[in-house]
């Protein structure tokens, strides 16, 4: 009789599930409804409207908030569990391994693509000064052994001015720091405008003729001007998808998705979507090579 019984309620509930309810045979989803959290890096934060936009048609049930800030907050975002995916432009670190592994959180970092860090000017600047070598950056950005544009090209006048982000925290600082520097330790040139965010440094060279910036290339739009770097007495090169692809860029970096070993299954899906050539598709159109 109790047999009975049990069958007759799971018939029921089979009758009155809808066709979304069960798909091939697997269990319903209990995350359905759930919110995911991304945060982090500037680089990464339009092209992941995007991607959450596509994924979103055919899962219109969960809700998702992305939002900006930079490489290290969202990783300790993610960390105190306030987020379940972090974006990042640069890898984790020891000290944020160890902040993770205090907490009893394990984490690790999943490359989905790369791009490249480029030396933005004013169009003006731009008439005449079309490349830097890394050499000429570490002296702009760092020594302040150049700071009058005169002595990157005769025609040119002016002082410079040197726009930057905080390396501590923005992981394309902390980039360029270690790239050009030789160690993200290294202070930016004393004078140097700060700013509060990386969108920040487009709009400020962008308005400023003798600015000079460093900016990741997926932000990049036709205010400014983009240099090439040199990379020996003969050749400079462009930034492009090709030139990533091939790993010749000099200033080329990994970009990453950071996550909780312990995510949840609905974490879980949305970040499998993530390496989907659907997915990619949409780093690509933003200027980031996608990871194989």
């Amino acid at each position: 009789m109790q047999s009975w019984f049990h069958l007759s309620v799971a018939i029921l509930i089979l009758v009155f599930l809808t066709p979304n309810d069960v798909v091939a045979g697997q269990p319903l989803d209990v995350g359905s409804g759930t919110e995911i959290n991304l945060g982090g890096s500037t680089t990464l934060y339009q092209p992941f409207e995007e991607i959450i936009r596509r994924y979103s048609r055919h899962n219109s049930d969960i809700t998702f908030i992305n939002s900006a800030s930079s490489s290290g907050r969202g990783i300790s975002l993610l960390i105190s569990g306030a987020i379940d995916v972090a974006l990042s432009s640069r890898p984790l670190n020891g000290n944020e391994y160890a902040s993770a592994m205090g907490t009893g959180v394990l984490i690790r970092e999943l490359n989905i693509g790369n791009d490249g860090v480029v030396i933005i000017v004013h169009p003006k600047k731009y008439r005449y000064l079309k490349k830097l070598s890394l050499l000429q950056l570490r002296k702009l950005f760092f020594n302040g052994s150049i700071r009058d544009w005169q002595q990157l090209d005769k025609q040119l006048r002016g002082k410079v001015t040197v726009y930057v982000r905080d390396s501590t925290d923005s992981g394309t600082a902390e980039f360029f720091a270690r790239k050009v520097a030789g160690d993200s330790q290294v202070p930016f040139v004393l004078g140097a405008h700060h700013v509060r965010e990386t969108t920040l440094l487009l709009k400020a060279v962008s308005e400023d003729e003798n600015g000079i910036a460093f900016l990741p290339a997926p932000l990049v739009d036709e205010s400014v001007r983009v240099l090439n770097i040199v990379v020996d007495d003969k050749n400079d090169i462009a930034y492009s998808l090709a030139a990533i692809r091939k790993g010749v860029y000099p200033l080329m970096r990994p970009l990453y998705l950071v996550i909780r070993e312990d995510q949840n299954p609905l974490v879980a899906r949305f970040v499998a979507y993530v390496r989907k050539p659907e997915a990619m598709k949409i780093l690509h159109r933003y200027e980031i090579e996608p990871a194989l």
